[in-house]
């Protein structure tokens, strides 16, 4: 997949602490771009900077904003998951007792 940045500043985000962040709309973007590929394929997904404006010494920036935006993301699932999955036993558990009770 390729990704063309027009501007450089289109990409990355001008606030970040310690790891760069992509912009939400270039996140959205990217993910456009993800929503025609086929999970069934076992391939590394390869994301290409084309770009005038950026050298290669800044595609490293750039590639592991990439890389820092999905690694949050997978994360956050990963939270959204496991809070599900108690709910799910805890009121599994409350329904368990209600029937016994009866």
């Amino acid at each position: 997949m390729y990704l063309v940045v027009v501007k450089d500043d289109d990409l990355l985000s001008p606030y970040w602490a310690y790891r760069p962040i992509v912009l939400d709309e270039a996140a959205r973007a990217i993910d456009n771009c993800l929503q025609g590929l086929s999970l069934q394929k076992k391939d590394e997904l390869v994301i290409e900077i084309a770009s005038d404006v950026i050298v290669k010494s800044e595609q490293k920036v750039y590639a592991k904003a990439i890389h820092t935006y999905y690694r949050n993301r997978l994360s956050e699932e990963a939270r959204k998951l496991r809070h599900t999955r108690n709910s799910s036993f805890f009121l599994f558990i409350v329904g368990v007792i209600v029937l016994v009770g009866i």
